[in-house]
């Protein structure tokens, strides 16, 4: 058992991919969190670095996600630091979260141009108030009320 975390974000620019020597692929994306905190701070957005090891995961997002897009991500949290390039001498530091081979999800919950569907990493597309196949005619409207 390792330690997993969500979170649920808009992306900041399109995924890229990487491809290595031996087939494996990695896709990076950033997404953007935000927290309400009160009053006096108001909304706080935190940036959230994606990698997705996972091929078919990966493909998903590469083919049906792109930059404003709304993405619940799953998998193992983790830190990055590096010294400013400015030489001020200050430490930047990011939050990761890694999506594995075996383990972790990511789902679209809306299309970047704000489509109320969503795409499943089968490349289903589910309307978002139903949860069933998008177009598809709720059985219920058709019912008389008798």
């Amino acid at each position: 058992m390792h330690f997993k975390a969500q979170a649920i974000g808009r992306l900041g620019r399109d995924p890229e991919v990487k491809v290595f020597d031996n087939g494996g692929q990695v896709v990076n994306f950033s997404i953007a969190t935000t927290e309400y905190k009160g009053r006096e701070k108001g909304n706080v957005t935190t940036w959230v670095d994606v990698s997705v090891w996972n091929k078919v995961r990966g493909d998903f997002i590469m083919n049906y996600v792109r930059k404003g897009a709304l993405v619940f991500v799953e998998g193992i949290p983790g830190t990055r630091a590096w010294a400013a390039k400015d030489g001020s001498g200050d430490i930047r530091s990011t939050v990761t979260i890694t999506v594995g081979q075996y383990d972790g999800d990511v789902k679209s919950l809306a299309r970047a141009d704000n489509d109320s569907d969503r795409v499943e990493a089968s490349g289903e597309r589910v309307d978002a108030q139903t949860g069933g196949p998008a177009g598809a005619i709720d059985i219920d409207d058709e019912l008389p009320d008798w």
